[in-house]
């Protein structure tokens, strides 16, 4: 037993030797696209270049960000009407009808109701819509 445990032990050591030893002997030959790759121009060379040869947007153009803010903030808060002048009708001086809509009535039943005195968004209603 203690003979295994001896070879074995040698074998171990033989074998790591081995391991290390194999990277040395082939990790030393070096890849062409490699070598091109780590001499060839750094990333902040090419952006710079990059940058020189970039058409100059004019100086009126406005972020797509701040735009659509732009037009969320007028749905928050619309501007005020304009106060239009009233203007004279026809040449006859007549003016034209003013148009009223027509009433509309609710079309559904109202069946019942819970209300939360301490909540009162979570009351509710029951209504019938149709038959």
């Amino acid at each position: 037993m203690i003979k295994t445990l001896r070879i074995t032990s040698v074998i171990a050591v033989l074998m790591a030797m081995a391991i290390f030893a194999l990277p040395i002997k082939y990790g030393v030959k070096t890849d062409p696209e490699v070598e091109n790759f780590i001499n060839g121009p750094m990333v902040t060379d090419v952006f710079k270049a990059a940058l020189r040869s970039r058409t100059v947007t004019p100086v009126s153009q406005i972020n797509p960000l701040i735009q659509q803010a732009e037009a969320f903030a007028k749905i928050l808060n619309p501007p005020k009407p304009i106060a239009q002048t009233p203007t004279q009708g026809p040449k006859g001086g007549v003016k034209p009808p003013i148009v009223v809509p027509a009433q509309v009535t609710p079309k559904f039943n109202l069946i019942s109701t819970i209300y939360y005195p301490f909540n009162p968004e979570m009351s509710q209603a029951l209504i019938e819509e149709g038959k």
